[in-house]
């Protein structure tokens, strides 16, 4: 499990946020993990384009009853 990943304001926009998603599925692909899951808040467009650029799909969306935000679940399949 990840959970509440940054990048620090000064490093935005360098790439850095791609790198560290693409080491991640590595790492799932090295343990023998077939898939991997993922939610996000649909304003957070950074994240957004990060799972784009890196193969994840978007795959079911809801409402998130305590922030009333809503999250959209991705799937990754790790080949």
């Amino acid at each position: 499990i990840v959970s509440g990943v940054r990048t620090s304001i000064p490093f935005r926009g360098r790439g850095l946020g791609t790198i560290l998603e693409k080491y991640r599925i590595a790492l799932a692909k090295h343990q023998n993990l077939h898939g991997l899951l993922c939610t996000v808040d649909v304003t957070n467009n950074q994240e957004l384009k990060i799972l784009h650029k890196t193969g994840w799909t978007p795959i079911y969306e809801f409402v998130n009853p305590k922030t009333t935000h809503t999250v959209a679940v991705f799937k990754n399949v790790v080949a």
